[in-house]
């Protein structure tokens, strides 16, 4: 092992525990163990999921957020006394591999509650609202510091909080603090001035205009926090660890500004713990950027707020949160994506075969074979979002999925557009082809054709370092463009290294104004889709890389981060040009390289077929 990544793997003491190691998985959506946004109970899923995170030697491990009160039902956590009996039972197994568990508890959303429509009628017709209670309260989840306005409906205006379900709040997180101590959780994190929720509202000046002793000062605004904490220490004692997540600046005008959290921090200091530090407002994108930071950003903007909050205090460490990546991980993504294109070779392969023989097949066979291959693989987690296997008309669908109601037979015609991809424990892929399965119409070749160009010129494109995402987006559409075609969707997305396969803050489409960095990953899936007709996309994993520096300024370009063939039979003779046509077989080339040995003898023959080299 590199010696430079040493300290790593050294133990550090968070109050009275030991934590193995300095690596830490903090809180994101997916990761929870109660569930979210449904009726509270012990997510064996999630579980699952955090087991596998610990027996890879993560020495902290931090589940989703939880609110205290579930929003559907309206259930406090701390009156599901089984949930937590059937934590206690995990949890044995859980220690066993090192690690420790923190929960991180938070009291909602208030404002920035994401409603819909419906939610909306329930809002403005009380005798809806009232109807729909006992299911979901929403005047209450969405319920604020202040009367202010929703963060996604600005007509609709939350109420504020009253005293006393302040102090009815407060309780629940003592009372569920104390459930999970007895469980044999190793702590809680109190999600707290951070990200515009709830208790954020409370502490957000342009947020809180209220004249009772939670409203005006910094130290009044501070107080529904600081009670928090004070409760769930006088519940479980001195020995139970508590962590406090906060913002060293939030990044807005009106927001929590540097100095309030120093000062905050300051009245943290010996009553918690730890201080976790992160910056920014999830309401607002531009502030995003801190609170979830990409790998594809400048590393680590948080640690200048965090050095100023260690400045201030003197009982207690602090620690940070941001993107902390390195060139390794590029390369490891690309090491994961070629074990993933091993499975899409051989679902290629018996997709093939079986249709030979005659078998029905239909969308959800399709679905069955990609998980029987990538499932093989030992650092496989889960699909990284649901396959999408679309035959026909049925692909001019662009999100389209096929259900044991709804789903179509797969036929000896036409195209199988497949969209699918996987997190394993190293990376996560995103890949589209789309697959002829006999004869084709001609229009269907066109199609084709004219999609694969639009994926090869943004491939191969090379740009100034000034060019944001909305510049490169025109390179991809302007083949299809010439014909008067265009697809009414973005041409790519961003890709997490191991969690969201959509991430931002970079993506290719019209809007986005983000200006590519090296090592930014991006998706690039130009399409066809016609109503009824058919649906063609061709989508591979790209990342940017430093081209040169001369006397014109700093060039960019991509390269492929996803290695699988792409079908050449459907191309229309005389349509690509020699750039493109080189390449496609530049490509096929690498294709086989990266793959072949990989592969059996016979999936060997096949793949050579499948990337031999095309001409113009």
């Amino acid at each position: 092992m590199d010696e430079r990544l040493n300290p790593l793997f050294t133990p550090w003491k968070i109050g009275n525990v030991e934590i193995k190691n300095r690596i830490v998985m903090t809180s994101m959506g997916g990761t929870d163990l109660f569930g979210w946004m449904e009726v509270n109970h012990f997510d064996k899923v999630g579980a699952k999921f955090l087991m596998e995170v610990a027996k890879n030697n993560v020495g902290l491990v931090l589940p989703g957020m939880q609110c205290v009160r579930d929003a559907m039902g309206g259930r406090w956590l701390y009156q599901n006394k089984k949930m937590f009996k059937d934590l206690a039972e995990w949890l044995p197994e859980f220690h066993k591999t090192g690690s420790k568990l923190f929960i991180q508890l938070a009291a909602g959303m208030g404002r920035s509650m994401a409603i819909n429509e419906l939610m909306v009628k329930m809002l403005q017709n009380k005798a809806f609202g009232a109807v729909s209670k006992p299911f979901i309260d929403i005047d209450y989840i969405t319920a604020s510091a202040s009367a202010t306005p929703n963060r996604w409906y600005p007509e609709i205006k939350s109420r504020p909080l009253t005293v006393d379900e302040i102090h009815e709040m407060v309780d629940a997180f003592a009372k569920t603090a104390k459930l999970l101590q007895d469980a044999g959780v190793d702590g809680v994190e109190i999600h707290a001035v951070h990200e515009g929720y709830l208790l954020d509202q409370f502490t957000i000046a342009n947020m809180n205009y209220r004249t009772d002793e939670y409203g005006g000062s910094i130290e009044n605004r501070a107080k529904f926090p600081l009670m928090v904490i004070d409760r769930v220490r006088q519940r479980c004692g001195e020995n139970f660890l508590i962590e406090y997540r906060m913002s060293g600046s939030e990044e807005i005008e009106g927001g929590l500004t540097q100095e309030d959290g120093i000062a905050f921090a300051k009245m943290l200091d010996g009553k918690v713990d730890l201080i976790h530090v992160s910056a920014g407002l999830d309401i607002e994108e531009a502030q995003a950027v801190h609170t979830h930071p990409t790998m594809f950003l400048p590393h680590m903007p948080n640690v200048k707020y965090a050095a100023e909050v260690k400045k201030a205090v003197s009982k207690c460490p602090v620690v940070t949160v941001g993107s902390v990546v390195t060139p390794a991980e590029a390369e490891q993504v690309l090491e994961d994506g070629k074990a993933d294109a091993v499975a899409m070779v051989r679902f290629q392969i018996e997709l093939e075969n079986r249709l030979a023989s005659g078998e029905t097949l239909t969308e959800l066979t399709v679905d069955e074979i990609l998980h029987k291959y990538r499932s093989a693989n030992d650092k496989f987690l889960v699909e990284s979002f649901g396959t999408i296997a679309a035959y026909g008309g049925n692909a001019a669908m662009m999100h389209y999925h096929a259900t044991p109601e709804d789903h179509a037979v797969l036929q000896r015609k036409g195209f199988l557009l497949v969209d699918s991809g996987a997190t394993y424990l190293d990376g996560t892929t995103d890949i589209t082809r789309t697959y002829p399965l006999g004869p084709l119409t001609e229009d269907e070749k066109r199609f084709y054709t004219w999609t694969l160009q639009s994926h090869i010129d943004l491939a191969k494109a090379v740009w100034l370092d000034y060019c944001d995402c909305h510049m490169l987006d025109t390179i991809a559409r302007e083949p299809l463009w010439r014909h008067l075609i265009n697809y009414r969707c973005g041409t790519g997305h961003s890709v997490s290294f191991v969690g969201n396969v959509h991430e931002g803050p970079h993506a290719l489409n019209g809007r986005n104004t983000t200006v590519f960095q090296p090592g930014m990953i991006i998706t690039d899936e130009p399409g066809v889709y016609e109503a009824g007709q058919v649906g063609i996309r061709i989508e591979n994993e790209l990342e940017c890389y430093h081209k040169a520096d001369n006397q014109y300024g700093t060039f960019l370009a991509f390269r492929p981060l996803t290695f699988v063939p792409i079908a050449t039979s459907p191309i229309v003779p005389g349509v690509l040009d020699k750039e493109q046509v080189a390449w496609l077989n530049d490509y096929h080339r690498k294709v086989f390289e990266q793959l072949a040995p990989r592969l059996t003898e016979d999936e060997r023959a096949w793949l050579a077929e499948k990337c031999a080299a095309i001409g113009c």
